[in-house]
């Protein structure tokens, strides 16, 4: 053994534990103690934890070269016994060899003592990994030392022939236990059985066979137990599957029409069992196949003049007895199953919800969908739904939820279109007497006010809150079932939306009520957009009327599949058109009026330190005069963009006039940070607050600052943030900032980084006429420590990071976390970039265009700094054109990007190795060549 008394240090011995969240000696110590036996010990390997109990941990080597017989391990073992406790428990000596597991428990009942331990064991074949394991201990402070290891000689140790013999024993015994209590298993692992024994048996009465031979028979006979064992599994599996699909089957709508490809799968899954044929490695694809079978039976019967006209089996679980499984949800609002008898979506609010199934597959034609559900404004009256019933230009009541089919949709039920009678009451207990009304509709009636009563009612009557709308499947054959909720024009807590009970009907091809209910909800959602009052543009608005008017027309013509079609796609991009039309004229009134109002403050808010340029009463007029009349009057989103690029203009312009750059030089660069709006995302407002904000940014993402005040990207495939910075001067700049990039969940992130595959798909850019230049978000484990910044930070196992000899390794796991690491200095980036004309906008942002599951870019602080233009100010690190061809008529690199084999970018080479380096040439054109790193 190496090093068995830890004389010096640790090494020799491979050491493992479980994490502990909390503080965790795990190593080498010094100390005097006098074993129970008299043992001095002085050297020793530990672990202590402040919490009792501690976690599992071992410490073990591989010993090679050794002469086959029985070995006596020994270790003398420390722990203390906790009150309460008569002994220790959990610590073992621990052998394992080719002839099997091996542990022995440590008899310790003096607290804080070393006491001796021994181990007995065989060893065949030469090799076995000895050690102490620590699993379920009972108290938080463990030791080892002086271990020690003899060789006892042949006599009485095992041999493989006799560990063979022991398991064909132990695999007979097993075998008629089975076949005594009549478990039902295939022919084929009968078979097998019979045959892996008979050739075990062969072997364990033939000297002549050597240990490799025997340890492979060995292992043969213990796959195949465990085999058979799972064979009996799967049988059970498939007879318990086979009834349950009869039983649904026999219960559904479709047994009396018949459906003979199904009937047929499930006559196979009988005969399977009764005759023992069924093949158990397929019982995980017993209700995936049946599923699959049954839908594509049903979808043939529809397409029938006399098939089944109920598409409801195609869909799962849709009276949700199955909790919300099948269910996809989108957007606000929480999800849940209420008791496995309906489901609920509470408190959505601020964006739109989605919950939905979508099937392929089905014949063209109209369907009726039905569903029993109800939408309430507020379960604790936080919108005064209650007072406003009835009221003139009451919009509380408004209904903001819908049963879907496609393009269709219908508005839910009120709670209140369901009043009851008391008489009619099994009780009060859950139901709502209505007060807040003198209609005499509602005089002496009660409501549902919770999920019980609401489902009892769902369940006596089938009428009660039903809801229904017809929609249209296509040439596609898709068709998506569910709710929506407007949750965007929710700004109040505790909406509630129960619904249950969805059903299908085909109405057939030749109905097209589907496609004209489709269509005239879509008309209605234009016609919305195109009353409402907010800003938008006249080419949305005139976009809106042409698509209406048009859809208009198509249906008092008749609608056609193929009209059908062009109208749903016409009224979709009209009214998606609109909203961003809505969205982008919003921001743009934001925007004027931001500068505006700084234009009418004084003090810090305002833009009085530029008083008295031209530039100031230029962009001033800018704002007062063109501006802010042309806000109520947008006519297209081209517009919008052009208007923005001339406010952004004319304040850099204002903001340069207090910039000296005429002594700016790479040893002296002149700060242009104030060039870039909200740099750092925030800014102090009129009331002398610093609030977070990202105006100037443009951003495909979140319109607003994280809560530390500065910006994120969370599990986004495509986003980007940037902004266009004009009248920079000519020459060269250095753009710094703060951020990190995580590639998908923690651990997934760090097992990448450990195999050398960490992708980084998140970069900072600059921009200036045909010059690209960007730089990689650092990896969050370029910052990892060894402390917490807030208690929302994750401890990762030590086991991700083989080369550490960190105690803890953390990381940050949410803004506040990233806000104060980039406080101490940490994921600091920079890089350098060209403008070659003076006043050529530079736009700069970050971006990132793959996906990795759930993974998370977070950055800020960014600053601007000007060197100057000129060879001597030209800054060491910055790529430029001087390695491109300069002969007249080729192109020259621009900048480059250097990548590993496995397409991971990299700053720069820093092994030896194959590289490849991207070259984005002046002409646009990208370059890629393999270059060899010596």
């Amino acid at each position: 053994m190496a090093n068995p008394s830890f004389t010096d240090n640790d090494e020799g011995w491979d050491k493992w534990r479980e994490p502990a969240n909390e503080q965790d000696n795990f190593s080498r110590k010094t100390g005097s103690h006098t074993a129970s036996d008299g043992t001095e010990i002085s050297n020793f390997f530990e672990r202590w934890n402040p919490s009792s109990p501690q976690k599992d941990w071992s410490i073990t080597q591989n010993l090679t070269n050794l002469p086959d017989g029985k070995y006596r391990l020994k270790a003398y073992i420390f722990c203390p016994i906790n009150e309460g406790d008569t002994q220790a428990e959990g610590r073992y000596l621990y052998a394992r060899t080719l002839v099997g597991e091996s542990r022995q428990k440590a008899e310790i009942t003096q607290s804080q003592v070393f006491t001796p331990t021994t181990l007995d064991f065989s060893v065949v074949g030469g090799t076995a990994t000895v050690g102490f394991r620590v699993e379920g201990a009972n108290s938080q402070w463990t030791a080892v030392d002086n271990f020690s290891l003899q060789f006892l000689g042949q006599e009485g140790a095992q041999t493989l022939h006799d560990v063979l013999k022991q398991n064909i024993a132990d695999a007979e015994t097993k075998y008629a236990e089975y076949t005594n209590a009549n478990e039902t298993f295939s022919k084929d692992g009968q078979q097998k059985y019979e045959e892996t024994i008979k050739t075990a048996k062969e072997a364990a009465n033939n000297p002549q066979l050597d240990n490799e031979t025997l340890m492979g028979i060995i292992q043969s006979v213990q796959l195949r137990m465990d085999s058979l064992a799972l064979d009996i599994a799967a049988y059970k599996t498939l007879q318990a599957k086979s009834n349950e699909l009869e039983t649904a089957y026999d219960e559904s709508p479709y047994a009396e029409a018949g459906l003979p490809a199904y009937e047929d799968y499930l006559d196979k899954l009988q005969e399977g069992y009764s005759q023992k044929t069924f093949n158990p490695n397929e019982v995980d694809s017993i209700q995936p196949r049946a599923d699959r079978i049954l839908k594509e039976a049903v979808a043939e019967s529809l397409k029938s003049p006399d098939g089944i006209r109920d598409a409801t089996g195609l869909f799962t679980n849709t009276n949700f007895s199955n909790g919300t499984n099948g269910w996809t949800k989108s957007g606000s609002g929480q999800l849940s199953s209420k008791l496995n008898r309906m489901a609920e979506v509470w408190n959505a609010k601020d964006s739109d919800c989605e919950v939905y199934q979508e099937i392929n597959g089905l014949p063209e034609g109209s369907y009726k969908i039905t569903m029993q559900g109800y939408y309430s404004p507020s379960i604790t009256n936080a919108n005064n739904w209650k007072e406003n019933w009835g009221t003139e230009g009451d919009t509380s009541n408004d209904i903001l939820a819908f049963l879907m089919g496609n393009d269709a949709q219908a508005k839910l039920c009120h709670i209140m279109d369901y009043p009851i009678e008391e008489s009619a009451l099994p009780g009060t207990d859950g139901f709502e007497q209505i007060t807040w009304t003198d209609d005499p509709a509602y005089q002496n009636k009660w409501l549902t006010s919770n999920s019980t009563t609401s489902a009892d009612l769902f369940e006596n009557d089938e009428t009660c809150y039903l809801n229904s709308v017809v929609c249209y499947v296509g040439q596609d054959g898709k068709l998506r079932i569910g709710i929506k909720i407007k949750g965007s024009a929710i700004s109040w807590w505790e909406s509630r939306v129960f619904f249950d009970n969805f059903k299908i009907e085909y109405l057939g091809a030749g109905d097209m009520s589907g496609a004209t209910s489709a269509i005239n909800a879509l008309i209605e959602s234009a016609e919305s957009m195109l009353n409402q009052e907010d800003l938008t543009t006249q080419e949305a608005r005139n976009s809106l009327t042409e698509a209406i008017s048009s859809a208009r027309e198509a249906i008092a013509a008749g609608l056609t599949q193929e009209s059908y079609g062009k109208h749903v796609k016409a009224l979709n991009e009209a009214i998606t058109a609109a909203q961003n039309a809505t969205e982008a004229a919003t921001r743009f009134d934001a925007l004027v009026t931001y500068h505006d109002i700084k234009f009418m403050s004084t003090g810090d808010y305002s833009y009085e330190q530029f008083a008295g340029t031209p530039e100031f009463d230029a962009f001033k007029a800018l704002i007062s005069e063109k501006m802010v009349p042309a806000v109520e009057n947008l006519q297209s989103m081209d517009e919008i963009e052009r208007l923005t690029a001339e406010i952004n203009e004319a304040y850099n312009k204002m903001v340069a006039t207090s910039i000296d750059v005429s002594g700016a030089t790479l040893d002296s660069p002149a700060d242009m940070t104030s060039m870039l709006q909200s740099p750092s995302f925030s800014e102090v407002n009129g009331d002398g607050e610093t609030v977070g904000t990202i105006q100037g940014w443009t951003t495909n993402g979140n319109q607003y600052a994280m809560s530390a005040n500065n910006y994120e990207f969370y599990n986004l495939k495509e986003a980007d943030i940037h902004q266009t910075v004009y009248g920079l001067p000519k020459g060269y700049y250095r753009l710094a900032f703060d951020g990190l990039y995580r590639a998908g969940d923690a651990i997934p992130a760090a097992l990448s980084r450990r195999e050398g595959k960490e992708p980084q798909n998140a970069l900072v850019y600059a921009e200036s006429g045909e010059g690209k230049w960007n730089e990689p978000l650092a990896s969050i484990f370029e910052g990892m420590g060894e402390y917490k910044y807030t208690t929302g930070d994750q401890v990762l196992p030590d086991s991700l990071f083989p080369e550490s000899k960190a105690l803890y390794h953390i990381i940050v796991n949410n803004v506040s976390g990233a806000d104060l690491a980039f406080q101490e200095g940490l994921y600091a980036g920079d890089f350098s970039f060209y403008v070659s004309e003076t006043g050529q906008p530079v736009t700069i942002g970050v971006r990132k265009d793959s996906l990795v599951a759930n993974d998370w870019a977070v950055f800020d602080n960014f600053t601007l700094l000007y060197y100057g233009d000129g060879d001597a100010n030209k800054p060491d690190d910055f790529e430029s054109a001087i390695d491109g061809v300069t002969a007249e008529g080729k192109a020259k690199i621009v900048s480059s990007g250097w990548y590993t084999l496995d397409g991971v970018r990299v700053k720069e080479p820093r092994q030896r190795g194959i590289y490849i380096r991207q070259d984005l040439m002046d002409d646009g054109t990208r370059k890629a060549i393999k270059v060899m790193v010596r």
